[in-house]
């Protein structure tokens, strides 16, 4: 009897005997993880170097590149605290910024002036220059034209980056990763279009205008952006980014454009919209004048509250 019950001991003991490890499992474990960092490396560098061939001219020299400002040590300095060093707003400061900083490559890009909506190395300069009013994105002009260009083409290479992640992360969904066709596709998607061509006989701000613009706008904007530019549409109530974060148009009488109130400016806005927003294109439905008029109008809304301003404090 006895001698029953210790060998049901016995042949019960490995099921409570804690699960150990081989040496040969133990050493797959501790280099399957660093293969992958390998690989990601790899991958990530063949990202890059595809990049630079596709963006940077034929006549860039290695020597030319090298007696170029660090784009990636000025990002690192000047926007990492908000975009995060990878690009994808992960910065000490992007929690309590409103709206948050861009993640690039993940989310589109909002203000170019190409027809795809992917920005020029100008467009990109632009907003690192002027910054995004209305936003926490500040102006960065006081550092050289250079290394503004040299930021902006570090951002590039964040976006396809960022690009190549999502779209990887999709293709293995659909069990199709093949890299060498998602690089092929991520770069194809950044590469900028034609830049629209802003006429140089737009009308002139007269009354005429405004009131043709005003017109316009009442058929066409102020269900988003309110009968005066107040951003209080009907259509207003629950809009929201692509990226499913709130949205409200802009107040178009406060004078105050993220993309820059210069009217050529205003014009690709109006006739391109704004990618990932809920402000559409308009130049296929509008004639270059109708859209010259529109921003007669809206400039004319800010001219107005400022004149306004101005009365009130000689008053």
């Amino acid at each position: 009897m006895g001698q029953e019950i210790a060998t049901q001991t016995t042949v019960s003991e490995p099921a409570s005997t804690p699960w150990k490890v081989g040496p040969w499992r133990a050493g797959f474990l501790i280099v399957l993880p660093l293969l992958a960092l390998f690989y990601v490396v790899v991958a990530a560098r063949g990202v890059r170097e595809r990049a630079d061939r596709m963006y940077l001219p034929a006549t860039v020299t290695a020597e030319t590149v090298a007696s170029e400002p660090n784009g990636a040590a000025l990002y690192a300095q000047n926007c990492s605290r908000c975009h995060g060093i990878r690009g994808n707003a992960d910065g000490v400061t992007s929690p309590v910024l409103d709206p948050w900083a861009r993640r690039f490559g993940e989310e589109k890009f909002q203000f170019a002036s190409t027809t795809n909506g992917i920005p020029t190395d100008d467009d990109l300069t632009y907003i690192i220059s002027h910054g995004i009013p209305g936003t926490a994105m500040p102006p960065f002009d006081h550092l050289a034209a250079k290394e503004r260009l040299a930021i902006a083409r570090h951002v590039r290479l964040l976006a396809v980056s960022g690009l190549y992640a999502k779209l990887y992360k999709k293709a293995e969904a659909d069990d199709d990763p093949d890299p060498s066709k998602i690089h092929r596709k991520t770069i194809e998607q950044l590469l900028p279009g034609p830049v629209l061509e802003v006429p140089s006989n737009l009308p002139a701000a007269t009354p005429d205008s405004i009131a043709r613009g005003r017109a316009i706008f009442t058929k066409n904007c102020a269900t988003c952006h309110g009968p005066g530019g107040a951003g209080d549409g009907p259509d207003v109530k629950g809009m929201t980014l692509d990226n499913g974060r709130p949205s409200k148009p802009r107040d178009l009488a406060r004078g105050i454009f993220k993309g820059g109130g210069e009217p050529n400016r205003l014009y690709c806005r109006i006739a391109l919209g704004i990618p990932g927003t809920k402000m559409p294109a308009t130049v296929a439905a509008f004639k270059p004048s109708q859209i010259g008029d529109l921003v007669n109008f809206v400039l004319s809304l800010s001219a107005k509250n400022r004149e306004a301003e101005k009365v009130a404090s000689a008053n």
